[in-house]
């Protein structure tokens, strides 16, 4: 009976501790309100571009949609339509500049795939994808930079007159080359729109990005050292967290398969002169939080040692605190042992290698 309510012990101390989530979530959401808090809406210094009336109507969506995104509430409704309305607009007034009908073909086209991408925005304002308008001068080419589908719209006739009396909004200039030329022109105009959002984005990660570092750094020093297959078990377990196409930080649990150790045991059962060994150890399957308060482990573990009148094979539990110190209770026939062990793999660990093993993919020794 007294060893039944031990494993309850050790199970009820599982259940509570596989609740623990991980606390970046909550790290990410302060650096969001402090960016918030620095970040200001100011008029941006526009790209040059001759297309002034696109200029003008790209840079104030851009201050509408920066103003939006610094709202705590979500404000995903909005955002769409003020981008949708700018598309229209914006594609009118270059449907207004040419007449060539490969490149009208070519706006049209690319703008309904513009408005898709639109459509498709939620959540928070500053991770949505914002294409951008781009040309290719070699492929003569008009495109916005969405995923699949950038380099469709092949625009014919690249020197045609049409486009070489296109001046942008001002008469006195001089006109432009090609139908490319002015199309790269206009882009650069559009592409003020998400001036903010870009900005935003390189406040945010700049934190983001430090406390990455620092996490990685906090793992690489005080976590439990990992052998290969100790990695590679975490990794398996973990691998829709660490395949995110994201920075991630470490996940708070690492995970042991097949570890060996060596173990100080004692075990008052057994007769008196015999009872202090030094043991070999396996660590069949455990479990580490190793960023807890007091980090804790769990492990179920066989140790081997060389008793007289005692089975030289035990099964049992050990216990890991702050991520080096081992202790456990072993069953043998009808005695019970204790044991300690010291994390020695750690004073040789190579911390960059074992990052390195965890960029890695987990499962390609299996394919």
């Amino acid at each position: 009976m007294r060893r039944l309510s031990l494993y309850k012990y050790f199970a009820a101390v599982l259940i509570v501790l596989s609740s623990a989530n991980v606390f970046s979530a909550q790290l990410e959401g302060e650096n969001a309100d402090a960016v918030n808090l620095a970040f200001n809406c100011f008029d941006l210094e526009a790209a040059p571009s001759r297309f002034k009336k696109l200029e003008e109507l790209a840079l104030k969506t851009d201050s509408a949609l920066c103003k939006l995104m610094l709202l705590q509430e979500e404000r995903d409704v909005e955002v769409r339509n003020q981008l949708l309305k700018f598309s229209t607009d914006a594609q009118n007034i270059l449907l207004d500049s040419f007449s060539n009908e490969s490149v009208r073909y070519a706006i049209s086209y690319q703008f309904g795939l513009f408005e898709n991408e639109i459509i498709k925005i939620s959540e928070e304002i500053q991770n949505n994808n914002y294409p951008r308008l781009g040309t290719t001068s070699v492929e003569q080419t008009l495109y916005f930079t969405v995923p699949g589908r950038s380099q469709e719209s092949v625009i014919n006739n690249n020197f045609d007159p049409a486009c070489k009396k296109v001046t942008g909004d001002t008469e006195n200039e001089m006109p432009f080359d090609s139908c490319i030329e002015a199309l790269s022109n206009a882009a650069d105009a559009f592409n003020n729109y998400e001036k903010s959002v870009r900005r935003y984005r390189a406040a945010q990660n700049e934190p983001k990005l430090k406390y990455l570092r620092s996490t990685w750094d906090r793992y690489l020093e005080k976590a439990r050292a990992q052998t290969f297959l100790d990695v590679w078990v975490t990794s398996a377990i973990h691998d829709d967290y660490y395949s995110q196409r994201r920075l991630v930080a470490p996940h708070p649990r690492q995970y042991f398969l097949l570890r060996p150790q060596v173990v100080y045991e004692v075990n008052p059962d057994t007769k008196k002169g015999d009872r202090n060994q030094v043991g070999l150890s396996l660590e069949w399957f455990g479990v580490n939080w190793w960023d807890l308060k007091v980090p804790f482990g769990v492990s179920a573990i066989s140790v081997y040692a060389d008793y007289e009148q005692e089975k030289s094979v035990g099964h049992g539990l050990q216990l890991t605190f702050d991520n080096s110190y081992s202790f456990g209770w072993v069953k043998r026939d009808d005695s019970d042992g204790v044991f300690i062990s010291f994390d020695l793999l750690k004073l040789w660990e190579d911390k960059s290698e074992k990052l390195a093993q965890y960029r890695e993919d987990p499962w390609r020794w299996f394919r």
